[in-house]
């Protein structure tokens, strides 16, 4: 009768880490969906011998990585986000390099997750570049977007695993 009950206790044991592993992979699913990195963007950093940065999704739900944007060389790797029902988003991130930020006349700047954020808001454009330790990101509105949106953009930012 006691090895019986030992061995239903272990087929409790394994049913009880059946359902926990179910609940943890449903879990793990649940929380990828939130920071889910754009596969596209992670078969380039593969390559990339610098970090890329990619806009959290959940954090910001106006903006949509577009796969079929993204172009990469060992020197920049280029990709963009649709945002406000068409309008483009660029994104070009490379190496650090000679990058010279005193160069820089911003309107606004910040610190962010990933770097230093520096914004231009001029009349037709608005334009940022955040500088991260090893590489940096020029992001490019060819249609004026709000500094707030822009902010939002770039503080959703993370780094591509």
């Amino acid at each position: 009768m006691h090895k019986r009950v030992w061995w239903l206790s272990g087929e409790c044991v394994v049913a009880v880490l059946g359902i926990l592993g179910g609940i943890a992979v449903i879990q793990h699913h649940k929380h990828s969906a939130t920071v889910s990195v754009p596969s596209a963007l992670a078969v380039a950093q593969i390559s990339a011998p610098f970090p890329l940065y990619y806009a959290r999704s959940g954090s910001t739900q106006t903006f949509q990585f577009e796969p079929d944007s993204i172009s990469a060389t060992n020197q920049v790797v280029l990709y963009s986000y649709r945002y406000d029902q068409g309008k483009t988003l660029a994104v070009s991130v490379q190496p650090i390099g000679n990058l010279n930020v005193d160069q820089f006349n911003p309107t606004s700047d910040f610190t962010t997750t990933v770097g230093h954020a520096y914004i231009v808001d001029i009349a037709s454009r608005t334009t940022a570049a955040v500088v991260g330790s090893k590489s940096w990101a020029l992001i490019n509105a060819p249609d004026k977007i709000s500094v707030s949106e822009l902010t939002q953009f770039i503080n959703s930012l993370r780094t591509v695993p």
